[in-house]
């Protein structure tokens, strides 16, 4: 019972100065390792072209790697065998055709100005670009989610979130879409401390696209409100979904130690030091350093 009070009195104070590190969201990216991808350009001709061309040679790509001449990919109508050097220059020709017909579209070139800017993180430029969009093209979902992005970098959720709104409004994509300006909207809540509202557009981007990064995200917002078993739950789901990434093991670390604290429990104690070990062997060694004092060597 000594060594036990110990270790949770020293676990209050790590505890307390670790929370108040972890749990930053980088509020201009997508969520991290994310699998689905989708068109995103409304004001543009149909992607269908193009789209069937980057399927090809995404496929025939990994099919070189692994060998055969040729290769099977599914396409939205059928699956057809394929040849990889047909397919690959398939796929140049379609994305050399689609440069030349954007290059005199002024909405396409004011986009990838402001998506230029916007991954340089220079706000100011990458919202006046996106205004100059939304003045040719106003039902163009998809560029409300992005000027909504560039000013939760500028930390002004305030005017991101009716943002979000508007793009989630017009969105005639469907759920294949939906989950992104849910996303960034939870992100918007979260950086105006509305955690409990950032947890449920996080749940509902979830119900449609249930990745590492938003579950990353949603276990944020839980820490935040101290709902530390539903938090631990969700950096498990992350860590489960990418492995190899050492934040949700990191997290998961921090939690079980927030948990011993809070319940007295040697066992949630170990347990922290055990994924501490584990979020060290994948590179962050933060909370191994931190919980040394407590775990045995």
């Amino acid at each position: 019972m000594v060594v036990l009070s110990r270790r949770i009195k020293k676990l209050s104070v790590i505890v307390s100065q670790s929370v108040q590190r972890e749990g930053e969201l980088d509020i201009t990216q997508r969520p991290a390792k994310e699998p689905t991808y989708t068109w995103e350009h409304t004001d543009m001709p149909s992607p269908a072209p193009l789209h069937r061309a980057l399927i090809l040679a995404a496929a025939l790509a990994l099919a070189a790697c692994l060998g055969p001449a040729t290769a099977m990919a599914q396409t939205d109508d059928n699956t057809v065998t394929l040849d990889i050097g047909k397919a690959l220059e398939e796929a140049a020709a379609a994305e050399k055709a689609f440069q030349e017909e954007m290059k005199d579209n002024p909405a396409y070139q004011h986009r990838e100005k402001g998506d230029a800017f916007l991954a340089e993180k220079r706000f100011d430029e990458a919202i006046a670009e996106y205004d100059a969009v939304i003045k040719i093209s106003p039902d163009d979902q998809t560029i409300y989610v992005q000027k909504g992005i560039a000013l939760n970098g500028k930390r002004r959720p305030d005017l991101a979130i009716p943002l979000f709104d508007e793009a989630i409004a017009l969105n005639v994509r469907g759920e294949i879409w939906a989950w992104w300006p849910l996303k960034h909207k939870g992100d918007a809540l979260f950086l105006a401390g509305q955690f409990d509202k950032s947890i449920a557009a996080y749940t509902a981007a979830i119900e449609l696209n249930p990745t590492t990064g938003l579950f990353a995200n949603r276990g944020q917002s839980y820490v935040k409100t101290r709902a530390l078993d539903n938090a631990l739950a969700d950096f498990q789901k992350a860590s489960g979904k990418s492995p190899n990434w050492s934040y949700p093991w990191m997290m998961q670390a921090v939690l079980y130690a927030m948990i011993a604290q809070r319940d007295s429990d040697l066992a949630a104690a170990d347990k922290a030091c055990e994924i501490a070990a584990k979020a060290c062997n994948l590179g962050d060694c933060r909370p191994a350093e931190q919980f040394k004092s407590i775990c045995p060597q």
